[in-house]
Formats: C-alpha cells, structure tokens, sequence
C-alpha cells in the first residue's frame, strides 16, 4: 500500500501528538496545555533548572503563570531574555512549592504556608530557611467567612488566582495562576508599597531600618497611618518612645504566618516584652489590635498589618478596641487592596539592583 505524503503527514502528526499526550514529565504536561506555551518556552531554555526540580526524587507544586500572566509580566518589565539570568531563575524558583499541594490542601479555613524552591540569595533572607508563599482559599488571613477562590499571597501582598488546579505530573501537580508571584521586598520597601508612612518615618527615627530589613526571621506587626495617629505618634515624638514602640511590635527568630498562629499565645518581642495573640471568630488580635492584613511576605519574614499600636501596658491604643469580643470594625480582608495592587515591576526595580551581586 503506498501513502500519499499528505497522509504520511497526518500519520505522523497523530503519532507525535500520542507520544505527547503520553508524557507525563513536566515538561510533557506543561507542553500538551496551549495556554502554559510561554513557560514552556521559558523552562526549555533552562533545562538545568529543570533537571533540578527532579534530582531529589521529591514531589512539588509549580505555580504555574498562563500566557497571559507572563504576557502581563513583560508589558510591564521588558522581555525575559534580557533581565538578568539569575533574576529569572529567582523568580521561577519562587513559582515552585517543596510538597505536592493539593487545591483540596489549601481550601481549608485557615490557609496554608507552603515554602518554596528559593532558598538563597537577598529575597530568601532566613537563616537557611525557604521563603514561603501564603495560600488560601479564605483570604490573605484564611479566616475569611466565606471561602473564594484559591488565592496565593506572595511579596508586597501581591495576589495571583489559581485558575486551574490540580494538573497531575510524575513529580507531583500544576496549578495555572494568572499573574506572575511578586519577589518579596525588605521590610522598609513593603511598607512603604502598602502606604505605611508613618511606620516607615517612624523606623527612620528610630535607626532601626538596617536591623528590620536585614535581621533574618522577624515577624512584624505593623500599625497603621491611622492606628499611628489615634495614637499620637508623629515626627515630634521622642525617639526612645518610638524605639520602644516598634521594639513592642517585632518578633525575632519566628516567622510566624496566621495559619501557624495558636487559638491563644503569648510571644516575646524584641523589646523584651510580652504580647498575647488570639484567633477568634475570624480575626486574629495582638493584645487588642486586629490584625488587617495578613502574611505579607518579606525578604527576611512576614508583617502583619494592624489597626492600633501595641501599648506598653499590655493593651492597645489607637483605634483597637477594648477585648477581641465586639464585632470587628475592619475586616480582616477588607484593606488587602491597600496592597494586593502592587504588581512585579515594584519588586524587580529594587530586586534587578541587588541581584548585581550574583
């Protein structure tokens, strides 16, 4: 029987897309899936990367951006092929989650920190740690009433949706997100991203701008503009009260998320003080102040944003309420806009200078 060429190539076309369809490699699932054809191209031109990813044997996540998200990502910092090379592998080692994740894992209340493949360089400051990504269904504090969409909270509070979960690979699964995770920032750049002037005034006075975006494993619970003024802290104030205010309000060696957090604990500060969490019916509270905004991830740990200072009498002044019963009067949720806005290109500004030193 002779074929025509045109047959011949229809048959080899079905036998390429059979060999396709069986290859349940990583690089074979994100192949046979139009809208992962960006990442595909990016993953084929670093093929050490991802012989990487499998030399363990181990399962992981990849948090897959779609054409789109990365279409989005280079409108705004130019094309790939001319950022920084380790910059890139940076970022694609923030895409990938150390465990084979689940959506079903992650759309329980409460949220999940799931840490990442980055575990060196300036946005993975701790201690030899992995940086984390925060990963929820109920919001950036996973306390949220009522579930939505499985969301992951990367640096500067940024916000990626997973639009497709639960792609299965021989080494573990793929979830498609439709924006590009941003890299974490130090502490004085996310607060002054989510608008925290006067905490990052406030850390000026204080000399402790070095301490707080360099120390490795800090947990912050960050007040504020308006929790600042309730409280009467302004330029004017005396430099040791402002010390001692923002000592109140660090955690050093933990970095703790809402999801790791107790139904009730006491943590000592760097100020050598006590400060009691609680979680209840939704919100979490340090003393008396809400937490606002959770699990914004930084170089060196997480900030947790609050709605009043922390008191040196154990409570809280400012526009905290009295006891972690009454009705809260800020959502846990409802300013995550304040700085889920902010998108890659703030981070790769600061970022594309410090990786100079690779």
């Amino acid at each position: 029987m002779v074929f025509s060429p045109a047959k011949l190539a229809v048959v080899a076309l079905a036998l390429v897309q059979a060999a396709v369809a069986q290859d349940n490699s990583l690089t074979g699932v994100i192949g046979s899936r139009s809208e992962l054809s960006s990442l595909g191209a990016i993953l084929g031109s670093r093929p050490g990367l991802v012989a990487a990813l499998g030399a363990s044997g181990k399962q992981f996540t990849l948090l897959a951006p779609s054409n789109s998200a990365l279409q989005k990502f280079q409108d705004s910092v130019g094309d790939l092929s001319n950022l920084d090379p380790n910059l890139v592998d940076t970022v694609l080692q923030y895409h990938v989650v150390d465990a084979n994740v689940k959506a079903a894992d992650v759309s329980i209340k409460g949220g999940v920190r799931a840490k990442t493949y980055l575990k060196e360089g300036p946005k993975a400051n701790l201690g030899g740690d992995a940086q984390s990504v925060f990963v929820s269904a109920y919001g950036n504090s996973g306390l949220a009433q009522q579930a939505g969409d499985v969301e992951v909270f990367s640096g500067l509070g940024a916000v990626s949706k997973v639009s497709d979960a639960d792609i299965a690979f021989d080494g573990g699964v793929v979830h498609i997100i439709d924006s590009v995770l941003t890299l974490p920032e130090n502490v004085t750049t996310t607060a002054k991203a989510a608008k925290l002037d006067t905490l990052a005034a406030a850390v000026g006075i204080a000399g402790l701008g070095e301490f707080l975006d360099t120390e490795p494993k800090l947990t912050i619970f960050a007040p504020t503009d308006a929790a600042f003024e309730a409280a009467g802290v302004d330029g004017n104030t005396d430099k040791d009260v402002i010390t001692a205010a923002l000592q109140r309000h660090v955690v050093k060696g933990a970095v703790v998320y809402s999801s790791e957090l107790e139904e009730e604990q006491e943590v000592e500060t760097v100020g050598g003080e006590k400060i009691k969490i609680v979680v209840k019916d939704g919100q979490v509270w340090v003393n008396n102040a809400k937490v606002a905004i959770a699990n914004v991830v930084t170089t060196n740990g997480v900030v947790h944003v609050i709605d009043a200072v922390i008191a040196a009498n154990g409570t809280s002044s400012g526009n905290g309420t009295t006891s972690p019963d009454p009705t809260p009067s800020q959502p846990a949720d409802s300013a995550a806009g304040k700085i889920g806005a902010f998108t890659f290109l703030a981070s790769l500004a600061v970022g594309a200078a410090s990786y100079a030193l690779f």
